[in-house]
């Protein structure tokens, strides 16, 4: 998604702060999506890096459908400026 505005993060954190401020700040995505992707990000780091983590059922599927709900969000947003663009591109033909 990041891509389609030429931002190329290297780093996790780097992913969090440009989906806030090229999505979030700018409208594309609502706030509560990049609460979302925060909150998952770090669930993911720490079941990743920490030891004696768990999760429950109930957490994990309150998590994957906000996982869900994030990338269909995100799929729209792409497929809604990866139209814009070719209509730009048409015009300008």
């Amino acid at each position: 998604m990041l891509i389609l505005f030429g931002i190329d993060p290297k780093t996790h954190e780097g992913v969090k702060t440009m989906i806030n401020k090229k999505l979030i700040l700018e409208g594309l995505l609502p706030k509560e999506y990049g609460k979302w992707f925060r909150n998952l990000l770090a669930d993911r780091e720490e079941v990743d890096y920490a030891d004696y983590v768990t999760v429950d059922s109930a957490d994990a599927e309150i998590a994957l459908k906000n996982a869900e709900n994030f990338l269909d969000k995100i799929r729209n947003i792409r497929e809604s400026l990866i139209k814009e663009m070719e209509k730009h591109t048409d015009d300008n033909l």
